[in-house]
């Protein structure tokens, strides 16, 4: 099996390198198993930066027509996403804006604007239709729609149309009929300016977008890390400039090496649907609530007449009674004529446009709050309505204003007293002289005839900036009409007052208080979808949400299911040590309660299901981590990834991977299990802790535990770097190694030399001891068994050749043994320290193997009675697997010099102590002479090495019963010998025998 591995060499280079996974850096090769059909992964050559994205694009989806990839990447441009965010806040606030800082004279500007933005918005609706699936017809259309007709509410032309067509039409007789119709206009014209808080849903679109975006590059970036293609450069410029969203890529990255850097934090599709679906509806129910409040509410105006309505009727009744007097005039004394020109005045200064505009200076005497300073409309304009002209200039000149009756009406009001409750106030020097001039202003409205007279026709320096000379200067939301209400229809017909009000501070409050309704709206907005959600996602989407990340880790890599169960002990001894904490202020917990609601929970001692079943996903994924290992980890992978039936396929097709095989066999096992009897249990447990955990700490996989036997896997892909591969074979070298010294150093496994039994059937040999085996090569990894039980472990010649080498240890007399195939792969450094022993060719296997012994006496380990026995409870276990956690990150880097570990470690040296290099060099100059067929010479050199040591070199002692048997006392060799140590009745009753 082939697997392309990419160098590119430089930025601008079009070549890929592709290696062979079983490369060696000797230049050599091995024999590997073809893939199943089912492993085998598509792995395509990408010669160029354009090809890493069409082969991710490939895997993305049918291919979308260019129309649609145009139009749908010009409405995901950042630029183009930035500037229709900026007109949606303009079409929010914009018309507010133009009522406060803009005259009459500006709308067409205004309009201008609006009309762009329409067709801003309109092209882009028109573009995520082409350019985006699911959108048309779906709810961001609908909304993206009608918040684009919307702003024709903004246009000032459809917008008087509108208003004149809801108030009941012409500003005439119909009007004049019906003043609730009037209001009931007003009203819904409010309900129209609320509608354009539609335009809100605009915004969230936009955040909504933004986070499908981030996501979709997030989830891109994943392809590209899991294809092992490069980062592209669209991507990393994103990075560089959203450190925030996603990690900063300095250069080309291939697949990650830690599986946590890939860990998925995103939002699950139940959390990311939950809220979209509260967000969207918590939006649409206040909308909806803005909208049809005002419906429900009763305008002050349908309880009690206005003062602007009652003073039109008193001053129409009596110019009536002016023009035609009453029949008892004369007898009773009255001049109507004096009563209606008091009338209008009184009218007139209690609606005083200066003295509300500019209390400062028209009502000096008081601080303004008694004069009409806190009313927000104020009276500018009087006059006649006629459809006749000259009926209207008639009236005029009747209703024109004595200046004798003007100068009377001032005096009275001087000698008011300022400590009244209401006072008229002053007017301008430039107003005292239009009230007394004739109504002579001539303007239009629509099919009526107006003349009178406007209080702001003359600029006045600080008082009156913009003159207004007719009703029809100021917009018309900026006036308010009123009429007598007290007319007949002949009247109705013929003539009436008319009085304009100024409304453009009511306009300019109501604008900056809209403005602040828009604000606080965003604001309710995002504080209701939260608060709305807040119980849901704390009770039952974040469980789940974490529940899935959990289920999401654990399919990704199954072996980490420990390391959560580790997380999550720590976080609940932290907060079992806050709860402490927290016990010495009771009062803050009784008022942190108080306000979260918890007071009446207190004696709930029941946890959430969701927690049961959080922590129930942790278990059984520990639990299936512990039971099939890392050899199980695909096995569990298939079937958790597999979401369209619940059944369990357990016979996953098996995995061809390059490991390092490791055999530990407890010696003399049978005697202990018939001595031992119930608790040979805890006597295993004992020996496979040590073994496990020290070899967990140097990157090794425990497979199979037989009791007396453990397969130790240090487990490698096959497109996995030269160095990495010797630091596994040095590393499981080493940790072999330990697990021999902590055997003898451990005084529990210690106290068994002294059991009577043991004593009794072993003798001198009552000692717990282990014999060991190296090998390296290629297995297959996967389930063994049938549907009804299965086992997951590794399969090949290279797991047979490791149980083999350790049946023959026995006879060379050591502790472990090592293949050539792992020598070959450690460092020099440490390698020099294993001693070859032996050529030799194990009984089925043709290939002959050169064998090496790792010297150990380990009767030269002293027992560590500083190592008090320790009461394990959860805490000291997840602490000790904490340090090997340290441990083992430590010795994988490639800094660590394992050579130097091994050199320097105490107890190591205490065993290596009785082999000196004298013994190393005679023995090498024994075996050279032995494999070379030079028995003779090699009897002298074994026989010396044989009893160098303390007690016989069982490596020496068995060459020599080898050469004997075969040679008998000649020390001949046979005919036959080529260097290798054949098997039993050599090669041909080898041969005879297959």
């Amino acid at each position: 099996v082939i697997v392309g591995v990419f160098a590119m060499h430089g930025d601008n280079t079009n070549t890929a390198t592709v290696l062979p996974i079983n490369a060696t850096s000797d230049g050599g090769s091995e024999k590997a198993p073809k893939k199943m059909p089912s492993q085998l992964s598509l792995n395509t050559t990408l010669s160029s930066p354009k090809s890493h994205r069409t082969s991710v694009a490939s895997m993305q989806g049918p291919k979308q027509k260019w129309w649609a990839r145009c139009s749908n990447k010009i409405v995901e441009n950042k630029y183009v996403v930035f500037f229709t965010t900026i007109l949606t806040f303009w079409a929010l606030i914009g018309d507010d804006l133009r009522l406060i800082y803009s005259t009459k004279n500006e709308n067409m500007f205004f309009d201008w604007l609006v009309v762009a933005t329409m067709f801003c918005f309109t092209v882009e609706l028109i573009l995520s239709c082409l350019g985006k699936q699911d959108y048309f017809m779906g709810f961001f259309f609908w909304l993206d729609l009608i918040s684009t007709f919307s702003l024709l509410l903004d246009i000032s032309i459809i917008s008087k149309w509108l208003t004149d067509l809801l108030s009941g039409g012409d500003e005439g007789a119909t009007t004049i009929r019906s003043g609730r119709s009037a209001r009931l206009g007003a009203r819904l014209g409010r309900i129209l300016r609320v509608l354009r808080l539609i335009r809100v849903l605009k915004l969230y679109k936009a955040y909504y977008e933004n986070k499908r975006r981030q996501k979709k590059l997030l989830d891109e970036e994943r392809e590209f890390r899991a294809s092992g293609a490069m980062v592209p450069w669209r991507l990393k410029e994103l990075q560089k400039k959203q450190p925030g969203e996603v990690e900063v890529i300095q250069q080309e990255v291939f697949v990650d090496e830690n599986p946590e850097a890939m860990e998925d934090t995103s939002e699950s599709n139940v959390g990311r649907a939950l809220s979209e679906q509260t967000t969207r509806k918590t939006i649409l129910l206040i909308l909806l609530m803005l909208l049809v409040l005002p419906l429900l509410s009763v305008e002050v105006g349908d309880q009690v007449a206005t003062s602007a309505e009652y003073g039109a009727n008193g001053v129409f009744d009596t110019l009536q009674n002016a023009r035609s007097p009453p029949a008892d005039a004369n007898t009773s004394g009255l001049d109507y004529s004096a009563i209606y020109q008091q009338t209008l005045l009184r009218y007139v200064f209690y609606h005083n446009w200066f003295a509300g505009q500019h209390a400062d200076k028209f009502c000096p005497q008081t601080d303004g709050g008694r004069c009409t300073a806190g009313q927000t409309t104020h009276l500018f304009w009087i006059g006649v309505r006629s459809k006749d002209e000259s009926t209207a200039n008639r009236i005029a000149n009747e209703a024109t204003l004595n200046p004798t009756q003007v100068d009377v009406f001032l005096n009275e009001q001087a000698q008011v007293d300022p400590g009244s409750s209401f006072i008229f106030g002053n007017m301008a020097s430039e107003a005292i002289s239009i009230l007394k001039e004739p109504w002579k202003v001539s303007c239009d409205m629509k099919s009526n005839k107006l003349r009178g007279f406007s209080l702001l026709a003359q600029q006045i320096p600080g008082v009156v900036e913009t003159t207004v000379t007719c009703p029809d200067s100021l917009r018309d939301v900026e006036i308010g009409i009123y009429f007598p209400q007290t007319l007949t229809e002949s009247q109705i017909e013929d003539w009436s007052l008319i009085f304009f009000f100024d409304q453009r501070r009511h306009v300019m409050i109501d604008s900056t208080f809209n403005l602040i309704t828009v604000a606080f709206i965003l604001f309710l907005l995002l504080l209701g979808a939260t608060m709305f959600s807040a119980d849901a996602d704390r009770l039952v989407v974040l469980p789940v949400e974490k529940m899935i990340r959990n289920v999401v880790r654990i399919r990704k890599d199954p072996l980490v299911a420990t390391i959560m169960a580790d997380e999550e002990f720590r976080k609940e001894e932290d907060r079992k040590a806050r709860l402490r904490a927290s016990r010495g202020s009771r009062l803050w917990a009784f008022l942190s309660d108080l306000i979260t609601c918890q007071v009446c929970m207190k004696d709930r001692k029941e946890p959430m299901e969701t927690v049961i079943l959080e922590k129930t996903i942790i278990k059984l994924g520990s639990l299936l981590a512990l039971g099939l290992g890392e050899a199980g980890a695909n096995i569990i992978r298939s079937n958790i990834a597999g979401s369209e039936s619940v059944m369990i396929n357990a016979m996953v097709p098996g995995v061809p991977v390059k490991c390092v095989v490791g055999v530990v066999r407890v010696v003399d096992f049978g005697i202990a299990t018939e001595v031992l009897q119930a608790q040979v249990n805890t006597f295993a447990n004992r020996i496979a802790e040590i073994v496990h955990g020290v070899c967990d700490e140097f990157h090794g996989a425990p497979n199979k535990n037989n009791g007396d036997t453990f397969l130790i896997i240090w487990r490698m892909d096959y497109n996995e770097r030269s160095e990495m591969v010797c630091r596994y074979a040095e590393m499981a070298l080493l940790a072999f190694t330990k697990v021999q010294g902590a055997v003898h150093r451990s005084p529990l496994l210690a106290g068994y030399r002294t059991h009577p039994g043991l004593q009794f059937r072993l003798g001198t040999r009552c000692r717990v001891s282990l014999s060991m085996s190296l090998h390296a090569g290629w297995a297959i990894e996967g389930a063994v068994g049938s549907e009804f039980k299965i086992d997951a472990s590794y399969l090949s010649p290279h797991v047979r050749m490791a149980q083999d080498m350790e049946a023959v240890i026995e006879s060379y007399g050591v502790p472990m043994v090592v293949s050539q195939q792992v020598i070959k792969l450690c460092n020099a450094q440490l390698a020099q320290h294993c001693r070859k022993i032996d050529v030799l060719r194990i009984k089925g296997i043709q290939d002959a193997i050169e064998l090496y012994a790792l010297d150990l006496d380990c009767k030269q380990v002293q027992v560590d009675a500083s190592m008090k026995a320790v009461v394990w409870d959860l805490e000291k276990r997840f602490r000790a697997r904490k340090f090997i956690a340290s441990q083992k990150s430590a010795n994988r880097r490639i800094d660590t010099n394992l050579a130097k570990v091994f050199e320097t470690d105490p107890t190591i040296i205490a065993m290596r102590k009785p082999y000196t290099q004298h013994f190393f060099e005679i023995f090498k100059a024994g075996l050279l002479n032995y494999i070379q067929g030079e028995w003779q010479v090699a009897r002298n050199k074994l026989e010396e090495t044989r009893n160098m040591l303390e007690g016989e070199d069982g490596p020496s002692a068995a060459l020599l019963a080898y050469m004997k048997e075969e040679s008998g006392e000649t020390y001949e060799k046979p005919v036959w010998w080529k260097g290798v140590h054949e098997p039993p009745g050599g090669p041909e009753g080898e041969q005879q025998e297959d």
